[in-house]
């Protein structure tokens, strides 16, 4: 079979009947997502990205790609509570939904201000 001629959820619907994982970076997934994906039975495990800043006596943890955001007292409890709330999205958006709100290209740099 070719691979590369199959697009889209014909390429997903293959590779899930032939692999129990299989990793892609076809920029044309049906939901519009451009990254790293990868098919798990049904569905996708997606790297994002997960910003966390200390505020007050907890955690504050933002997925820029979709401006969800969550906390905790510890750095990796505001990580898992994200992780949970992302999928929780993902369990309850539209495909719709998803594609509007999903920013392709999220870039964290610094940048030097001069303060005065």
């Amino acid at each position: 079979m070719g691979w590369a001629a199959l697009e889209n959820g014909v390429l997903l619907a293959a590779a899930s009947g032939k692999f129990d994982v299989f990793v892609t970076t076809d920029q044309r997934l049906s939901l519009g997502i451009r990254r790293s994906a990868t098919v798990l039975s049904g569905g996708y495990l997606m790297k994002l990205t997960a910003i966390i800043e200390a505020e007050g006596d907890g955690y504050v943890s933002l997925c820029p790609e979709l401006d969800i955001a969550s906390q905790g007292e510890s750095v990796e409890q505001a990580r898992d509570n994200l992780r949970e709330a992302l999928e929780l999205f993902f369990e309850c958006a539209s495909a719709e939904e998803v594609k509007q709100r999903l920013h392709s290209e999220v870039y964290v740099t610094q940048v030097e201000v001069a303060t005065g």
